[in-house]
């Protein structure tokens, strides 16, 4: 979205107080937590017509590790930082970033409808296979609504981005511990999946492969 200089005033006080906010509520519960409102994104303008709007080039990921490292939750503002001028920049983006250059085994987002919701039953969606079931979700009609289509192309991206294991889930702000410490979690979760494939005969397999995935139980004359 278009950002002028006044704009990104606004943004950046805005930003650093809900940062400095976020970091007081941890501590106050006990928690250890550090503020990065700035210094984590760097960024480039890429669309000058956009004003004071940046692309994300690279993520400053030592010090958010250090963080982690120490036991505190590192708290980051969606800023970023040409060198010279700070940035607006996406927040989904930020995050997709931040996560492709940690390679977590588990994202969590937040929402208030606690995860994804069927178009058909209206009912929440526990997992999501993407690498069977992305196409027909996202030829879906979306018309009103396509912050619900950008937000399953970024969580495809983001996965395409990943190792094998990690996954995304989606979840209310209150369910986040049952998510990350149950097996049936508190919302939806994606995964990359593998691909099914469908043969009619034996002759269609690679026999030698199929071997060795079943411990060469498979006999000659089988």
């Amino acid at each position: 979205r278009v950002t002028d200089e006044a704009t990104l005033d606004v943004a950046k006080t805005i930003f650093t107080d809900l940062n400095n906010r976020v970091v007081d509520a941890f501590r106050k519960e006990g928690t250890k937590a550090k503020g990065f409102p700035s210094g984590i994104f760097n960024a480039v303008i890429s669309n000058p017509d956009l004003g004071f709007v940046g692309e994300i080039t690279s993520v400053n990921t030592s010090e958010v590790e250090d963080c982690l490292k120490s036991g505190s939750i590192p708290v980051l503002t969606s800023l970023g930082f040409d060198g010279e001028s700070t940035l607006n920049i996406n927040a989904d983006v930020a995050a997709r970033e931040m996560a492709i250059a940690l390679k977590p085994a588990r994202i969590v987002f937040t929402s208030a409808k606690g995860g994804w919701i069927d178009d058909d039953s209206n009912e929440l969606v526990n997992a999501i296979d993407l690498m069977n079931e992305y196409d027909g979700l996202a030829n879906r009609d979306y018309t009103g609504r396509q912050g619900t289509l950008l937000k399953l192309n970024e969580i495809k991206l983001l996965l395409d981005n990943l190792p094998q294991y990690s996954s995304v889930a989606i979840t209310a702000a209150d369910s986040i511990l049952k998510e990350l410490f149950t097996n049936s979690g508190g919302g939806t979760m994606f995964i990359k999946g593998e691909p099914i494939n469908v043969f009619t005969s034996i002759g269609q397999l690679d026999l030698n492969h199929l071997k060795g995935l079943l411990g060469n139980r498979i006999t000659d004359s089988y």
